[in-house]
């Protein structure tokens, strides 16, 4: 609520750490969680994800070229990272007159150890380029007028790169007691309060990197346990109600695996959008590179061992700039009243090693991640355009971290005791709040 008041409407890049006073951080790496925090002798790991030429086709960026190398290694070293581009702003809406950017571009990958990244515009000349978060002081070389260098070690795993932009990173660190009353609070780098100069001035097309760590002990298509899913295939799922499809898996089978692609959901019986239900003892795993349709919900009571990881993306396609043929636009089934579903929903279920991690979310109808229960988010990633579109909800006893989220409404809603967060990344829209 503090955050809120200050910041209420403002456009800015925000990092925050938050948590409840005297609670242990709970360990992060358990059911599809990474905790891997140390170089390799000898230079840094880095995972690339691929881009399918359908996917390139329809969403790949116009922009930006990026390529990746261990710091230190010659730049033969560099490999080039797929770039996603999407468009933010609806037409003639409140984004369209704010200083928001009207696209934005995002690029997804791992990595163990220090990094060197070399960014080249190609639409022209940089006039000023910049990455945030600025407290870690990243520098940027030139190598020339479109093109920039900068290094990282992986002190965030999310990292921006804007160009003429003034405007600066808040940081704030709050602690809260058992009651959920603020005990402490700093500012740890500075803001530009000039927000009437700032206004004057349009953030230009950032380009947003997301460096995540490794992942530890993925699955692999060949595990007895995985049922593997190709773009196209919709032997995976079961018809139930309007809007609603069960994951119905092989007996044995136990994790869906969506392979790199595009997985479009072909709706039935005239529904407007997909949710999956998907029940205990179950996970979602989308590899890196995919890029699929639905929203996805428990389909149990009392939720158990349920996960929603991997390194690829979940969308739904709602905006109404999206114009493509690759999969049907879910649209609001009630215009002008509710919004929904939420791209990921457990309601006020009763929750029991239930996780998120490494997933990005894109062109959600509502919010993101809508959980009141002892949900654990990691690594994700979330962009919603939509005009009712949140990012999170902090559920009871639930963990948060490493979280990136820029949404047109509130960021993150704080609603429920013993939540804890950390390492919260948010880009404030022109609507709601960061934190509410």
């Amino acid at each position: 609520r503090v955050a809120g008041r200050l910041l209420r409407s403002w456009c800015l890049v925000l990092i925050l750490l938050a948590g409840c006073g005297g609670r242990d951080v709970p360990e992060v790496g358990v059911d599809g969680g990474v905790d891997a925090d140390a170089s390799p002798e000898g230079g840094a790991t880095i995972d690339i994800y691929p881009m399918t030429p359908e996917l390139q086709g329809a969403f790949g960026s116009t922009e930006y070229r990026l390529w990746v190398r261990p710091t230190g290694s010659p730049d033969s070293a560099y490999q080039e990272v797929p770039i996603f581009q999407d468009t933010v702003a609806k037409e003639g809406g409140p984004q369209a007159t704010a200083v928001e950017p009207d696209l934005v571009s995002f690029a997804k990958l791992s990595a163990l150890g220090a990094v060197t990244y070399k960014v080249q515009r190609l639409s022209g000349s940089m006039t000023n380029p910049n990455v945030v978060p600025g407290r870690f002081g990243i520098g940027v070389t030139r190598l020339g007028s479109d093109t920039v260098t900068f290094s990282v070690d992986s002190a965030s795993n999310a990292y921006v790169m804007k160009d003429g932009s003034t405007l600066k990173t808040l940081y704030l660190e709050l602690r809260f007691d058992e009651n959920q009353s603020l005990v402490t609070s700093a500012e740890v780098a500075g803001f530009d309060f000039q927000v009437a100069q700032n206004k004057k001035e349009k953030i230009r097309h950032p380009l947003f990197i997301f460096q995540l760590p490794l992942e530890v002990a993925p699955p692999r298509p060949t595990d007895a346990n995985v049922y593997v899913i190709n773009p196209g295939d919709t032997s995976w799922r079961t018809f139930q109600t309007a809007g609603n499809y069960a994951l119905d898996l092989p007996p044995g089978k136990s994790i869906a695996y969506f392979s790199p692609g595009f997985h479009g959901f072909s709706l039935e019986n005239g529904d407007e959008y997909a949710i999956l239900l998907v029940p205990n003892d179950h996970s979602v795993y989308l590899a890196g590179g995919s890029y699929v349709q639905f929203a996805m919900a428990p389909a149990d009571g009392e939720v158990s061992n349920v996960g929603l990881y991997g390194r690829g993306i979940l969308t739904h396609l709602a905006s109404d700039q999206y114009t493509g043929s690759l999969g049907p636009r879910f649209v609001d089934p009630t215009p002008g009243t509710e919004f929904g579903p939420n791209a990921y929903s457990t309601g006020n279920r009763v929750l029991s090693n239930v996780w998120i991690d490494g997933i990005t979310f894109n062109w959600t109808m509502d919010a993101a991640v809508d959980s009141y229960g002892a949900l654990k988010t990691t690594n994700v990633q979330i962009f919603g355009w939509t005009y009712n579109a949140d990012g999170l909800t902090m559920g009871k006893d639930s963990y948060t971290a490493d979280l990136f989220t820029m949404s047109f409404d509130d960021q993150v809603k704080a609603y429920f005791s013993g939540a804890y967060a950390e390492r919260l990344l948010i880009w404030q829209s022109a609507s709601g709040a960061p934190i509410k």
